[in-house]
């Protein structure tokens, strides 16, 4: 589920009802940035199909967003009970969000399913690949004349699960949405960031200096918090310090 910033216009209004909504946008914007580079607490999981001898996968992310480090790694198509693969088994480039194998995975099984074809009608169950990744037809259709349409629409389930990547996210400078969860857990944060900033600018109709400070204030308590969350990787317990037997 996706959630747009425009979303958060009306918790802004109430602080700054003067500022006018494209400088509210793109300071949300800039603060939802802030928020995830310094918590890293937008991570997405990511699935693919391995190809046998194939080093290289090009990991994209299903939001307007950049990755800006693999979190894990498995190849065993398991991220529930088994460890995530050794680091030094692969590198992975930023630039291009390439995740490389230093030794190219070996003894899968080519992809069985058929591409994807548009016009096709396809039954419950029928599996397909598109983009590498596999699908399973839900509901009994004609196929679309883009795949994107089908899959949003609730035709197809990603059933992809020989490669899956966690990996940390950065929203793009312009984008105007996030992830539906991401912006229900922390939309309060951004706020008080966005509100804080603007908040500070002088000469302004919105301008409140001590409102600024308090909102800083929250915005970092926010922040502390999300990243206690990514260490403890628990939302409903505090942080517990288990003494050493020699202490």
């Amino acid at each position: 589920m996706i959630a747009r910033y425009q979303e958060l216009y009306s918790l802004c209004k109430i602080d700054l009802p003067m500022c006018p909504e494209p400088l509210l946008l793109q300071q949300l914007q800039m603060t939802g940035r802030d928020f995830c580079r310094f918590t890293e607490s937008w991570r997405e999981r990511l699935t693919m199909n391995l190809v046998d001898d194939q080093e290289d996968y090009v990991l994209s992310p299903n939001y307007d967003a950049e990755i800006i480090r693999p979190l894990g790694v498995w190849t065993n198509g398991d991220d529930t009970t088994a460890d995530p693969d050794d680091p030094s088994f692969y590198d992975f480039t930023p630039s291009n969000f390439t995740l490389s194998f230093v030794s190219a995975p070996s003894g899968y099984d080519s992809i069985a399913a058929d591409a994807w074809v548009t016009g096709t009608v396809y039954a419950v169950g029928d599996e397909v690949t598109n983009g590498n990744k596999t699908y399973e037809c839900l509901t009994a259709h004609t196929a679309n004349a883009y795949f994107a349409v089908d899959l949003a629409s609730g035709q197809w389930e990603d059933i992809t699960d020989d490669l899956i990547v966690k990996v940390v996210l950065l929203p793009r400078l312009f984008t105007t949405e996030l992830a539906g969860w991401f912006m229900e857990r922390w939309a309060e944060g951004i706020v008080s960031g966005a509100i804080s900033a603007l908040k500070s600018q002088t000469k302004k109709a919105w301008s409140d200096p001590d409102g600024a400070i308090a909102h800083s204030r929250k915005y970092d308590i926010f922040k502390a918090l999300a990243r206690r969350e990514n260490f403890t990787e628990n939302k409903q317990q505090d942080i517990r310090i288990k003494p050493q037997a020699w202490a």
